[in-house]
Formats: C-alpha cells, sequence, structure tokens
C-alpha cells in the first residue's frame, strides 16, 4: 500500500509541474495542506478527538461560469481517540488513506465557494490500541471506504483558498456484527471527518 501511495502522489507531483495542459483544454492545478479531525461512528465513543494530517494536490476545470469540476488526490489520517481518564482508560485507532475525491465546486462570489462530491479511499495501514498496548484481536477494516462530502471554501488571495470539508462513509469501514465489543457497535462502524486546510492554486 505504501509503495502504491507514493507512486500516486508522484504521479500528482508531476502532473501539477508540467503544467497540466491536456488537449488543448486549461486545467487549473495546486497543493492542500491541513489537518484533519476525525471520529468512528460506532465505537460508543463522542467527539473528534482524533487529530491528523492532510496533504496532496488538486487539478481543476471550469464547465460553466459558475460551476467547476475537481479532482484530488491526498493523503489523511483519521481514526478515533478516547484520552487517558482518570481511571487510566485509554484508546487510539490510527487509519490512514490514500483518498481520491471528485467534487463539483459552485462559485457563490468571487471569494466564496461551495463543495459536494464524493471519495474513493484506500486503508494504507491501520492500528488500535488501549492503556495496555496494541489490539491485536480486532476485526480488520475494509480496504476500500466510500464517503460523500460537502465543504465551503474562501479566498484569501487569488491563489490561496482556506477551505472547510465533512466526510462521511457510506459504507461500513469493517464489517458489523464481530463477535468482538471492545468500542464496537453492531451495526459497523462509520468514519466521520472535518479537514480545515490551506489550497494554493499556482
Amino acid at each position: 500500500y505504501r509503495i502504491m501511495a507514493t507512486r500516486i502522489l508522484f504521479l500528482l507531483f508531476i502532473l501539477i509541474v508540467i503544467g497540466v495542459d491536456v488537449s488543448g483544454q486549461k486545467f487549473n492545478a495546486g497543493l492542500t495542506l491541513g489537518i484533519c479531525t476525525s471520529q468512528v461512528d460506532g465505537d460508543n465513543l463522542d467527539g473528534f478527538h482524533k487529530a491528523g494530517i492532510h496533504v496532496g494536490g488538486f487539478v481543476n476545470r471550469n464547465i460553466s461560469e459558475k460551476f467547476s469540476l475537481q479532482f484530488e488526490i491526498a493523503y489523511i489520517q483519521k481514526g478515533s481517540r478516547l484520552p487517558l481518564s482518570k481511571d487510566g482508560v485509554f484508546y487510539l485507532m490510527r487509519l490512514n488513506y490514500i483518498e481520491v475525491p471528485l467534487l463539483l465546486n459552485y462559485k457563490i462570489t468571487k471569494k466564496w465557494n461551495v463543495e459536494i462530491g464524493g471519495t474513493v479511499a484506500t486503508l494504507i495501514s491501520s492500528k488500535e490500541e488501549d492503556e495496555s498496548g496494541e489490539i491485536l484481536n480486532a476485526p480488520p477494516f475494509h480496504r476500500l471506504d466510500y464517503l460523500g462530502c460537502a465543504g465551503v471554501s474562501y479566498g484569501l488571495t487569488d491563489h490561496l483558498f482556506f477551505n472547510v470539508r465533512f466526510s462521511y462513509s457510506i459504507v461500513t469501514i469493517r464489517p458489523g456484527n464481530q463477535p468482538y465489543d471492545y468500542f464496537y457497535i453492531p451495526e459497523g462502524q462509520y468514519n466521520k471527518a472535518l479537514t480545515f486546510s490551506l489550497a494554493y492554486e499556482f
């Protein structure tokens, strides 16, 4: 998975460097960097307590005066976290993905844009631990996650944008009804995330 993720990000980097002008159609390209706050629905825990990084790149093309399509590739860290309690209870789920969102953007004003779309994410690594160390008997996660997403962007300059995006799994990230009840419910688990990022368009 790590080799595949490296190749995808490298190809995206090359795409951006060469100017992204395909078949005479002008594409804009850029890079994103930010933080992800996440939780997992179905783990009996509340709150966006798991923080991680979100880094990647994008290409987009206007399809009308108001609408544009955007394709992204990004590395993102998700999961769930229960901070250490006074009773010594602790839990941490780490889920690292390569995400490929496809978005439809709508330009409200010169500075404000809204977006909606879908994402396919490939799991490249996962780990769960508690106060006793790594949890080894947990049900495996699905390799792929399918998510719906929506967000809003604000133009800080002509090239720099601030983006907030919400995403939620459409299907479970691992099967429900497992013989395992540690922070787990029968209906299965779903990723839920809020990302806050800066995007620079060349």
